[in-house]
């Protein structure tokens, strides 16, 4: 049976937590860059933050809509630096579209660019559109593990979003 008189000493060695709930609704979802950090764990070692704010839901759970969610990937965790390239490759070429440029290579994206990123807070990127697709599936010891595929939305994705001059979201 759990104490019913709390220890308020234990206070002292908890962590603080800055960050939004995690990503969870499953579906296609339009999202912005909040933050974008790496940072040391209590729990994980170096991590990858990125924080965003779902504007718009395409498809699947759309509760989030007007919420802000975190997405947390240890570094060291299998399939982690793909998904920090995959969304890096997402930004720039959504700053890209925005910009009228050509998208960025895939191999122009090294671990310099992403130190940068997590560096710059990933401000460069704060209210560029972003596409994600959210879905929760078994990992091989029978967890849940939510994955999330970035890319970016055509311009039937953001019908409805108004966008400036500069192809950021108008919040």
């Amino acid at each position: 049976m759990p104490s019913t008189t709390p220890n308020y000493n234990a206070v002292d060695n908890a962590h603080v937590e800055n960050r939004y709930p995690w990503m969870q609704e499953t579906g296609t979802h339009i999202v912005v860059l909040e933050s974008w950090t790496g940072r040391n764990t209590f729990k994980h070692g170096f991590a990858d933050f990125c924080e965003v704010k779902v504007i718009k839901t395409l498809a699947g759970d759309a509760s989030a809509v007007g919420g802000k969610r975190t997405r947390m990937r240890p570094w060291e965790q299998h399939g982690a630096l793909d998904e920090v390239k995959t969304r890096a490759y997402a930004a720039m070429s959504a700053v890209a579209k925005a910009a009228k440029t050509p998208a960025p290579s895939a191999a122009s994206i090294t671990g310099q660019v992403i130190q940068t990123i997590h560096a710059d807070g990933g401000a460069m990127f704060a209210g560029y559109p972003i596409k994600i697709e959210v879905a929760q599936i078994k990992t091989k010891g029978g967890r849940d593990f939510t994955t999330i595929a970035y890319s970016v939305p055509t311009a039937t994705d953001l019908e409805g979003v108004e966008l400036d001059s500069t192809g950021r979201v108008v919040l």
